[in-house]
């Protein structure tokens, strides 16, 4: 959808060619841180404040990503200490009591059935964040995807490699979706983690690099070491930490493999500047070249924080999407959808799902685009917008939510609304 103001002539359909319309880079420049059973209840009594509350002025501080992968791989499970870990919500998560997964038909199957969205505030980024289902449900989680601008495909430890786990990432890969690897129950016993890594090397035909190194007790899971840094501003390091040396130097030789000048660089010197390997990171996993690896388990509460950061530091931000679904769209008359380009060109939006319930539909909106007022900043959601399929014109609500879970918390009157934020009307 578009604001009337912004009708285009030229329509399209699929694909990346979705990803294209009203997309420029702009020029704008730009924490982590109970017990009992969880409720939906639980989140709002500390989500209805932090949910609104943190809304960054800036676009390249929003990370807007899917969970994806096999079911019952430990998609929701993360998605919920995440929740707890930025105190969101209020108990600690336990296995068979979800906030999430709320539907009764969830509930009875132990499993989701529909996408579920929150957002989450992590080192001065917030992370709009959309929980998937797979199995049955595969194609609401496609329609997520192609709403986000990242993917954590999410696959569990002690499974292996699943059918979830390559459909999700071919589905990334083909449509142009970022992504990096979350391994979940890592606190499993006898985890052969190097031949794990050997099979999904094999299996994706990309190699996996850690961004931690594992700490065990007698072949117990303890907690992960990372060998990167990430500050309240943002600002990314290589740690120092004692045994993380050999995972960095693995690092490295991987990022300098993606780039003919760092890769000369690093044949002449043997080495690289940490500023290097961090930016040769995040480019060779927006040129998606690379595959970023993080341990996590969500029975230990281990690692959560630290995808976090992974998320924060290396997945790309709208902006930057934005941008290269840009170039690619000037390389085929087919893409171009008639939109001016920009992320400032003027509201436009995608519907990536909708629900219906007892108070009537609900349409959750990934914003690609907004205008701006006379002093620069974006402008709130219009009042009426044109869908670009049937190219009707539709009023909306003066009201637009953002979600955390079942919870609808109403946004401020007047709430500025940025590229990458996902709303509801």
């Amino acid at each position: 959808i578009a604001g009337s103001s912004n009708f285009p002539t030229q329509i399209n359909n699929g694909g990346e060619r979705d990803r294209i319309c009203s997309l420029k880079a702009s020029t704008t420049a730009g924490g982590k841180g109970g017990s009992g059973a969880s409720t939906a209840a639980d989140v709002t009594k500390s989500s209805n404040k932090r949910s609104t509350d943190f809304q960054p002025v800036d676009p390249l501080m929003i990370r807007n990503v899917a969970l994806v992968g096999h079911s019952h791989s430990g998609k929701t499970a993360l998605a919920e200490w995440m929740l707890f870990d930025e105190h969101i919500l209020a108990k600690r998560p336990r296995a068979g009591e979800s906030v999430l997964d709320f539907d009764p038909a969830e509930a009875a199957r132990h499993s989701s059935v529909f996408s579920h969205f929150l957002r989450v505030p992590h080192a001065g980024r917030l992370l709009e964040i959309t929980d998937t289902p797979w199995g049955d449900f595969q194609s609401d989680a496609n329609a997520a995807l192609d709403g986000s601008d990242g993917a954590v495909i999410v696959a569990s430890a002690s499974d292996g490699v699943q059918a979830g786990t390559l459909s999700s990432f071919k589905y990334c890969q083909e449509n142009g979706i970022k992504c990096i690897l979350a391994l979940s129950k890592m606190d499993r016993p006898f985890l052969d983690v190097d031949s794990l890594l050997s099979d999904l090397e094999t299996s994706l035909g990309m190699k996996p690099v850690p961004l931690q190194t594992v700490c065990d007790d007698g072949g117990e899971f303890q907690g992960v070491n990372s060998i990167f840094e990430l500050d309240s501003n943002g600002e990314i390091t290589k740690s120092n930490i004692e045994g993380t040396e050999a995972a960095w130097m693995e690092l490295e030789e991987a990022v300098a493999m993606t780039d003919d000048d760092l890769l000369m660089e690093y044949l002449d010197s043997s080495t690289l500047a940490p500023e290097q390997v961090i930016h040769g990171l995040q480019n060779a996993v927006r040129n998606q070249k690379i595959l970023p690896v993080v341990f996590t388990s969500a029975e230990k509460n281990v690692g959560i924080p630290e995808l976090m950061d992974a998320v924060a530091a290396f997945l790309p931000n709208p902006v930057d999407v934005r941008e290269d679904a840009l170039n690619a769209a000037c390389a085929s008359e087919e893409g171009k959808c008639g939109l001016t380009p920009g992320i400032e060109a003027g509201f436009a939006a995608r519907v990536v799902h909708t629900t219906v319930d007892s108070f009537g539909s609900l349409s959750i909106l990934r914003v690609i685009s907004n205008g701006c007022d006379k002093d620069g900043k974006f402008e709130s959601i219009p009042h009426s917008v044109v869908n670009l399929r049937t190219r009707d014109t539709i009023k909306i609500g003066l009201t637009a939510f953002v979600l955390q879970g079942k919870e609808r918390v109403s946004l401020p009157n007047g709430s500025r609304i940025l590229p990458g934020n996902v709303i509801a009307v």
